[in-house]
């Protein structure tokens, strides 16, 4: 009876013991997924978070104005706006948070869940640290280029104005008009070494307009040379060259062409229509009708290729 007794006690015991093992397991187990669970939901609301930083930069005026940015517009644009667009396009969107997900009874499917967050976390909080800069530097790009190329075209200008300046020296009409352009090549000169493109452009405008009012300064003078020469020639006063060449007058109503050769001068009065030659001296002479309009003078600018070559004009 007693060694019955001692048998049945220790089936009791080992019956007892198996049963609150059991317990302890599962109780262990629901604590475990519990904590999973916490930490997970936990993961969630932070890159919930992390996602509105991310958009709130992406919605931000420096990375809005560095997204307009074009190819052209930097030096570089694989280094510049493609790098920027890489993260710019980031999918937040993986894995979906489900409001459910971390709520799994498996604790394997929870924990699994769980690491997919963190690494999403991971990846939308380094994006949204580089973002910025990456707006930045492509700004700075499209800034660096445009000062390059205002310099560029700065240059370009100061070049064509001192051009403009020397050629035009004694041939207009208003001489403060060169003064004015000699400033202006003189302020340029100092906007160009500096890095404000806008002031090199508004230096640009201000050399097209200033170099515009020599041109027109030189225009001006030329036809008023050309005017004083025709009313001159029609009023038949004469012309005169000391050396070699010729003087003559009283062409009032004709246009004449003269070859001379040797020294001298020579002098003749020439009909309208050429019937009568009077000269005097050594040359060939011969008198034609004045074309029907038009105003006609000789060329008195000595040096050209024109001088005793063709002395007479028509416009």
């Amino acid at each position: 009876m007693i060694t019955a007794a001692a048998v049945g006690i220790a089936v009791l015991i080992a019956v007892g013991g198996g049963f609150g093992y059991h317990a302890y397991a599962e109780n262990t187990r629901q604590a475990e997924l519990a904590q999973a669970q916490a930490e997970c939901r936990t993961v969630a609301k932070k890159l919930e978070s992390a996602r509105a930083d991310y958009r709130k930069q992406l919605e931000s005026e420096t990375v809005r104005a560095a997204l307009q940015v074009t190819g052209k517009q930097v030096p570089d644009e694989d280094t510049t706006r493609s790098g920027l667009a890489k993260l710019a396009t980031l999918d937040t969107d993986k894995p979906k948070t489900d409001a459910n997900a971390c709520d799994a009874t498996g604790i394997e499917q929870v924990t699994t869940f769980d690491g997919r967050l963190k690494q999403s976390l991971a990846t939308v909080t380094a994006t949204t640290g580089k973002l910025d800069k990456a707006a930045r530097k492509v700004l700075a790009a499209k800034d660096e280029k445009t000062l390059t190329d205002a310099q560029t075209g700065l240059n370009t200008k100061i070049t064509a104005a001192r051009k403009l300046l020397d050629s035009s020296d004694g041939k207009v009409a208003d001489n403060t008009t060169r003064v004015k352009l000699t400033q202006a090549i003189q302020q340029a000169a100092k906007v160009k070494t500096g890095k404000n493109a806008y002031a090199m452009g508004e230096s640009g405008r201000q050399l097209d307009a200033t170099m515009k009012l020599v041109n027109n300064s030189i225009n001006a003078k030329t036809k008023a040379d050309a005017a004083e020469r025709a009313k001159r020639w029609s009023n038949g006063s004469g012309y005169s060259h000391t050396g070699n060449g010729y003087s003559g007058y009283g062409y009032s109503e004709m246009w004449h062409s003269q070859s001379n050769s040797g020294n001298g001068n020579s002098h003749g009065n020439v009909s309208v229509n050429g019937n009568t030659s009077n000269n005097s001296g050594t040359g060939n002479h011969s008198a034609q009708q004045r074309p029907s309009s038009g105003n006609c003078y000789f060329d008195a600018e000595e040096g050209d290729s024109d001088f005793n070559d063709n002395p007479l004009i028509c416009d």
